[in-house]
């Protein structure tokens, strides 16, 4: 498949690229051997039926955390091998590969587009690319417009830095109606990692900020403000059609 890459240093294109299949077995093995550390036998702390459960094999899997995964030129093959597999799949983007995203045979379950500027400026000082900023901004409006014609869930996740891009929902709320996403994730930055060398220990806003942010974003929107987390400092709104829940019947005691 050509994703398009950039011609920047360390040409990607001619990376031997590792092969689907290979990689999901892999994966899976990875798996196993990690959840044998914790078999009950050895581990008096380990729930027996979870771990149990857990052995029948993987149910989902998640390509984000370590680099952008629509680069990887077999993505679609990798989500159609999980699929065939039971697994739920999920991708988290940064939106700048709509070509990509536009020719993918299999699509993930639920796919997240990383929103992290409500406007270029602001979007440009936060991601600090390496390659031509307006063209990724502009492949960035291209994914939005993409995103409301996939028959998938989708989600717009802000990651919030406070006195950066927690700012101007007004202008958030314009490209959400772009993307007509099934969800919007408003996710508290962490102070942790190398981006301590970055930014001072006040970016990381609190539970109170991303509060009073998502609820404006959902005023504007039109979005239901469905649920949040406090420790994780996250908020969800919802389009109010998607269904809340992707497995709804092994979700005991779950509430709408």
């Amino acid at each position: 498949m050509d994703i398009g890459l950039p011609p920047f240093k360390g040409d990607l294109r001619k990376v031997p690229w590792d092969d689907p299949e290979e990689l999901i077995e892999n994966v899976i093995q990875a798996y196993f051997r990690i959840l044998k550390g914790y078999d009950p036998k050895h581990r008096s702390k380990t729930d027996l039926d979870m771990w149990k459960e857990a052995m029948l094999g993987p149910k989902h899997l998640a390509t984000s955390l370590d680099g952008e995964p629509l680069m990887y030129p077999y993505i679609d093959d990798l989500m159609e091998i999980a699929k065939n597999k039971g697994m739920t799949t999920f991708i988290v983007s940064n939106g700048t590969f709509p070509k990509t995203l536009e020719n993918m045979h299999t699509l993930p379950t639920q796919l997240y587009i990383s929103l992290v500027g409500p406007d270029y400026k602001t979007w440009a000082t936060v991601t600090r690319p390496l390659w031509n900023a307006k063209e990724q901004w502009n492949n960035l409006l291209k994914t939005l417009e993409i995103l409301s014609s996939l028959e998938i869930r989708t989600v717009i996740r802000i990651t919030a830095v406070k006195e950066l891009n927690l700012v101007n929902p007004e202008g958030y709320a314009k490209l959400i109606e772009i993307a007509q996403p099934s969800f919007i994730e408003i996710k508290g930055y962490t102070w942790v990692g190398r981006s301590r060398d970055r930014l001072p220990r006040t970016a990381q806003p609190s539970m109170n900020d991303i509060d009073t942010f998502a609820r404006r974003l959902a005023e504007l929107t039109g979005y239901k403000y469905v649920d949040k987390v406090e420790r994780a400092r996250v908020a969800l709104l919802w389009n109010e059609e998607t269904p809340l829940r992707i497995h709804p019947l092994i979700v005991k005691n779950a509430k709408r």
